[in-house]
């Protein structure tokens, strides 16, 4: 599942949580469904942000995540901007 999350996550960055849920497939019919699969979605996003493999933000309500090689990239870019 992990796995999946991550590629999700390279491919359509960046996401919240939800819009996460949606691109893997996960499908819910009520409320506790649907609580159910973004606690399994944020659970593993728990997990690759330790590992130092996604970037997160909180944005209103929201966790938004991408990639942490799009991190990489914004940070050369900010630091490019200076010189």
């Amino acid at each position: 599942m992990r796995a999946r999350i991550l590629e999700a996550i390279e491919k359509h960055w960046p996401l919240s949580i939800t819009e996460l849920a949606r691109h893997l497939g996960l499908k819910w019919n009520d409320e506790r469904q649907r609580k159910a699969a973004i606690a399994k979605i944020s659970y593993h996003i728990k997990k690759l942000k330790k590992e130092n493999k996604i970037y997160t933000k909180k944005i209103g309500q929201s966790l938004v995540v991408w990639s942490m090689d799009i991190e990489k990239l914004r940070m050369l870019h900010e630091f490019m901007k200076e010189i």
